[in-house]
This record gives structure tokens, sequence and C-alpha cells, in this order.
């Protein structure tokens, strides 16, 4: 079973309960956990302060979690393949974060190359879309500095595959470009190759 079909996500307006009465989840088990989904910016973190003051009613993107999550039919990314895997992200994620991993796969998993990737695809880059990729299970940590990644064995060439060439041209211009201010490689090997 995949987490996605566990979590059920609600766009609310979330008040404040000085009672500590729980809300009326209504279809929701009584048992689940609301978890608020936010982003990164201002706005979203004000409507959450002003939530835990008890300040305001705001709007919000609620997810609500079942206390455990059941083992059986579980799937680690692991024991996936990369197609299986890119399969799986894609019914899962946003189509700007699957738009994005293709792009990615262009250059090495590491977060400088990915930012510049990102603000390269997106006129206004969301960092849940990056986010989403990251967590994906498409991508595991490596040693290194903090935000250096690799994608699972055989990922970035099914992901390089989903992106139009000319636009995966553009994606490697821009590494190469950014190239000679960091001096390092940022075109990734899967990119580099000629394609036939």
């Amino acid at each position: 079973m995949v987490l996605a079909l566990l979590v059920v996500l609600l766009q609310a307006r979330i008040i404040s309960l000085a009672s500590g009465t729980p809300p009326n989840r209504g279809q929701f088990r009584a048992d689940s956990i609301p978890v608020p989904v936010l982003e990164p910016a201002s706005p979203w973190l004000d409507n959450w302060l002003a939530l835990i003051d008890g300040r305001a009613e705001v709007p919000a993107a609620v997810a609500f979690v079942p206390p455990a999550l059941p083992a059986e039919g579980a799937t680690s990314p692991m024991t996936l393949t990369a197609e299986e895997l890119v399969l799986r992200f894609r019914a899962t994620a946003s189509p700007e974060a699957f738009r994005l991993a293709g792009h990615l796969a262009a250059g090495v998993p590491q977060l400088p190359a990915m930012h510049i990737v990102h603000s390269s695809v997106e006129t206004t880059p969301c960092p849940s879309h990056l986010a989403e990729v990251i967590l994906s299970g498409m991508l595991r940590a490596v040693p290194g500095s903090p935000g250096s990644y690799a994608f699972r064995k055989g990922v970035a060439s099914v992901l390089l595959r989903t992106v139009p060439r000319s636009s995966l041209a553009r994606t490697v211009a821009r590494l190469r470009e950014a190239e000679s201010s960091t001096r390092r490689a940022l075109v990734s090997e899967e990119a580099s190759r000629p394609t036939g």
C-alpha cells in the first residue's frame, strides 16, 4: 500500500479550539492525526502562528494521517526497479515536481545544482516541488556535504527520457554556464552521454 493512499488531504478552514475539544472530522477516523501542510513562506507561517495563538480561523491544507501505517503491502524504494520508482512518483507527485525531476536528472543531484535547475525550469520556484523530488525515494543521501544525493540505479536515465530534447538541452546549457563560475562539474554523466 502506498503512503499517498493512506493520507487524506483536505482543504479547509481551521479554527483554534481553546476548550481542547477535537473538531468534528466527519468521514475521517477519530484516531487520525491532523497534520498541517505548510509551505516555508511568510503567509503560511503567519496563518499557522495565528492558529496556535488562538487568534483566528485560517485557511489551510490538512492531512489526516492514521496513527500507525500498516506494514503489509508497503514497498521499500530499494526493492523497486528504476521504472517502478519513476511510475510511482508520477502517480503521486504534482505535475511541476514530476517535470522538475526529469530536469534534475540532467545535473548532479546536489542542492546547489538542484537549485540552478529549479530556477531555470520554474519562473517562481516552489520549494515544495523540490521537496517532493527529494523525498520521493528516487534519490538517496550520500556522504559529503549536506544536500548531497545520488539517484537510485537507473532512475536518472528513466527520468531523462521524460524530458523533451529541446528542454533538456536548455537545462544542460544553463548548468554548463554555471560550471564556469562554480569550477566544478554540474552536468550528470547520463545527460552528458550522446543520445542515439
